[in-house]
This record gives structure tokens, sequence and C-alpha cells, in this order.
């Protein structure tokens, strides 16, 4: 109560992608605003691996490409199977990663 939570979301025929928020931690110094490096959830066993080539794994795994925007603030992950691309949203802040991943909510019948 008393405590305003906004989320994005994105909707579609099948449902909607709800955007959930998730911050990660590099160890050390990250480049400044860079992407490139090993993320990890410290709540989590969650983590992001990305590199200067384009590659990338998640919880490592899922590996891929991934295509930044750093205009919108965006990177479309392109996997390389089991799950389909998706586009996150996020922030570098110092040695802090803030995440909003989509998660597939559908419509209940």
């Amino acid at each position: 109560k008393g405590n305003d939570m906004k989320l994005r979301y994105v909707a579609d025929n099948k449902g909607i992608y709800l955007y959930k928020i998730q911050e990660y931690t590099y160890e050390g110094t990250p480049e400044e605003g860079s992407l490139v490096g090993i993320w990890s959830n410290p709540d989590q066993t969650w983590n992001f691996e990305f590199t200067e080539e384009g590659t990338f794994k998640e919880d490592g795994y899922f590996p891929g490409i991934y295509y930044e925007d750093k205009e919108a603030g965006t990177t479309k992950l392109m996997y390389n199977d089991h799950l389909e691309d998706t586009v996150l949203y996020y922030t570098v802040d110092g040695n802090k990663l803030i995440v909003e991943y989509p998660w597939r909510m559908v419509r209940p019948e």
C-alpha cells in the first residue's frame, strides 16, 4: 500500500510480455556504459556474459548473439536455439546492470 510500481509491458495477439526488473553486478569495474563482461545476480544463480565480438551466454547455457541499441537502451538477444529472440531494456550504473527482461503472460481463457 502506498507504493507505486510501474512495469513495462507489450501486448500482442497471444497475450502480453511483462518486463520484470532484475539487477546484476559486475565483478570489478566494467568499461563505462558497456555490457561486455560477466554480470551476476547476487540473489539468484542467473548471469549474463557479453563479449566484444557480439556473442552472449545467459546462465552459462543459452548462447547467442546480441545487438545493442545504446540510444534506445535496449539489447536484442538472438538465441542459437531453445528460446525465442527477445529484446530487453537495460541501464548500466557503475558496476550495476539493471535489466527489464520480458516474460510471456498468456491470456486466460
